[in-house]
């Protein structure tokens, strides 16, 4: 899949989070100045408070050994 050129809400994407050391799947859920914010699906028990993530846009866009487009 080819990588998009802006991120988007209701996008989902997997994301690597090196403390786990595991792809795990996220919902953009809102972005404001540059900076996306990521939720965490529920599956993997992680407690509410703690299931979002920020990212920068550009970083998601440009890095696909960090970021990667599930479903547009």
């Amino acid at each position: 899949m080819q990588t998009p050129a802006e991120v988007k809400i209701g996008q989902r994407w997997s994301a690597w989070v090196p403390s786990r050391g595991q792809w795990l799947l996220t919902t953009v859920v809102g972005r404001a100045d540059g900076h996306v914010v990521l939720q965490f699906d529920r599956g993997y028990g992680i407690v509410r408070g703690h299931d979002e993530q920020r990212a920068d846009e550009t970083t998601m866009l440009e890095n696909t050994s960090l970021f990667r487009l599930i479903a547009p």
